[in-house]
């Protein structure tokens, strides 16, 4: 196994780091961040993700929510 590629998010002057929980008491953030933009843009990861949030599982559902959200709102 080799590495193929490694993000350096914190670096990133376009994603401004990475969160992979809320703070608490803030879960409804998740809802907000999930929701798409102007019907083209969605944001998707373990942190969106209610059930499994932190986890692998949980941005892969997150991530398959997204697309589906994306495609229901036509984009």
């Amino acid at each position: 196994l080799a590495v193929l590629h490694v993000s350096d998010w914190l670096a990133d002057p376009l994603s401004l780091s990475s969160w992979s929980s809320v703070p608490p008491g803030q879960a409804a953030i998740r809802d907000a961040l999930a929701r798409p933009l102007g019907g083209r843009l969605a944001f998707a990861g373990e942190m969106t993700d209610h059930a499994q949030w932190g986890t692998v599982g949980g941005a892969w559902a997150a991530g398959e929510q997204a697309v589906d959200a994306l495609f229901r709102a036509g984009a």
